[in-house]
């Protein structure tokens, strides 16, 4: 009972510190609009403290508490498991830091074992199956964003594939053209969007902020696990070394890549029908032989129950 206890309470200050800081930003907001006010209708100056207390419990109490909570749990958290979880943030794209995702790990992994005992769900059980399920609860909780994360990466990372070819095709015309990289490469982000454009801002922006094109390139491929992008910076690194022609390097690059993404699309197409068959044997062929047999078979027990 003491540790549902805990676990009950844990559920509850968890939920409620959620909660707030969700509705943190947009009091902040608030208050900043209503500082404005104030100083525009009276025209005084008002003192800090007015301007402290002006301001929501939320922004003045919950807010700081959660930054120190995301700073203690950073604090202890072993540098193996920040590098992972800050490799896993970078791979997704998701806008996150580190101490919030880890903050996150730890609240679920204290809900929903609260929750479970909430509704009843640990009494059901003996002691023994009870602690059972409390530890794997804690542990699915925990790697729940991870999981979350992942599946965000993944889709991520096929937006990129199916992106690449149409990308290299406007890089490739834009030299072609007599555009130079950096140039052809703001045109790929003009003209395409999605988490490739994206990435190709970032290595612009890092280029415009002095950072070496071949290292910006090799930034870009460790934040994302495509081959075909690896591959393709590469090769442009490569090129770029040994002086080779740029235009040329691109042509190939994307005849590939086109040739690539036809045959990924065949052998979709080859592995339709075995999925459509399995479809049909779990779901229609069941609903064909209930119709087509059913009258059979009723007909057939009323003829033996007759007799």
């Amino acid at each position: 009972m003491t540790l549902l206890f805990i676990l009950i309470s844990c559920c509850i200050i968890a939920a409620a510190l959620s909660v707030s800081y969700g509705i943190a930003n947009t009091e902040r907001h608030k208050a900043k609009q209503d500082i404005i006010n104030m100083a525009e209708g009276s025209g005084e100056p008002i003192s800090l403290h007015d301007i402290e207390l002006s301001k929501p419990f939320s922004v003045r109490v919950i807010d700081p508490a959660l930054k120190n909570i995301n700073h203690m749990l950073a604090s202890i958290t072993p540098r193996e498991i920040e590098a992972d979880v800050r490799r896993r943030i970078r791979h997704s794209g998701v806008r996150i830091s580190v101490a919030s995702f880890i903050s996150i790990q730890v609240i679920l992994a204290i809900v929903l074992p609260g929750i479970l005992s909430l509704v009843g769900v640990m009494e059901a059980f003996n002691i023994i199956i009870a602690t059972i399920v409390i530890l794997l609860s804690i542990v699915i909780g925990y790697f729940l964003p991870i999981l979350w994360i992942g599946s965000v990466a993944a889709k991520r990372d096929r937006r990129i594939q199916r992106a690449l070819p149409d990308a290299l095709d406007i890089l490739t015309v834009s030299v072609e053209a007599g555009l130079g990289f950096d140039i052809a490469l703001s045109k790929v982000v003009e003209k395409t969007g999605g988490p490739l454009a994206d990435e190709f801002s970032v290595v612009l922006h890092e280029i415009r902020m002095g950072r070496g094109r071949a290292d910006a390139l090799k930034r870009l491929t460790d934040r994302s696990k495509v081959e075909d992008l690896s591959y393709f910076v590469s090769s442009l690194i490569q090129a770029d070394r040994l002086g080779v022609s740029i235009v040329k390097m691109l042509r190939i690059q994307s005849d590939q890549m086109r040739i690539k993404r036809r045959q990924m699309a065949e052998q979709i197409a080859r592995k339709a029908p075995l999925k459509m068959s399995v479809v049909l044997i779990l779901f229609v062929l069941p609903a064909l032989l209930l119709i087509l047999l059913g009258p059979s078979f009723i007909s057939m027990m009323e003829t033996l129950g007759g007799r």
